[in-house]
C-alpha cells in the first residue's frame, strides 16, 4: 500500500483530468451548450467528471449487455444538463434575491419621498395662508 503518490502519478492524473475536460467540452458543444472557461463552468465540469466516473464504475460493474455507449452518452448528457440547469437556477435565485432586496430599498426610499412631499405640501399650504393673511 502506497502512502504517497509520485510526481509522475500526480502529473498523469492532472493530464487525464484535462483530457477528460476537453472531451466533455467537445461532446457538449455537440448538444449546443456553450462552455466558457469561467470558474463556474470549470466547477460544473468537475462535478460532471466526478458523476461520469461514478457512472463508469456502474457500467463496469454491470453485465456486458448494459454497456451501450449511446445509453452512457445519454446519461452523461442528462447529468450535464441537470448540473447546468441547477447552476443557472442557483445564479437566477441569487439575482432574484438581490432584486427583491433592491426593490425593498427602493420602496422605502419611495415612501420617504412621499412623506417628504406631504411635509412640503403642508409647508406650502402654510405659506399660502400666511401670504393670504397679509
Amino acid at each position: 500500500m502506497k502512502l504517497f503518490r509520485s510526481e509522475e502519478e500526480i502529473l498523469q492524473e492532472n493530464l487525464e483530468k484535462e483530457k477528460q475536460e476537453k472531451e466533455l467540452k467537445k461532446s457538449y458543444t455537440n448538444i449546443k451548450i456553450n462552455i466558457t472557461d469561467s470558474k463556474e463552468d470549470i466547477e460544473l465540469l468537475e462535478q460532471i467528471r466526478v458523476s461520469s466516473k461514478k457512472w463508469s464504475k456502474y457500467f463496469d460493474s454491470t453485465t456486458n449487455s448494459t454497456k451501450n455507449p449511446v445509453v452512457y452518452k445519454a446519461i452523461c448528457s442528462s447529468v450535464y444538463l441537470n448540473f447546468h440547469i441547477l447552476n443557472k437556477l442557483s445564479i437566477s435565485e441569487k439575482n432574484i434575491s438581490t432584486l427583491v432586496e433592491q426593490n425593498k430599498e427602493l420602496n422605502n426610499k419611495f415612501d420617504m419621498l412621499i412623506n417628504q412631499n406631504k411635509e412640503l405640501n403642508d409647508k406650502f399650504d402654510q405659506l399660502i395662508e400666511i401670504l393670504k393673511s397679509k
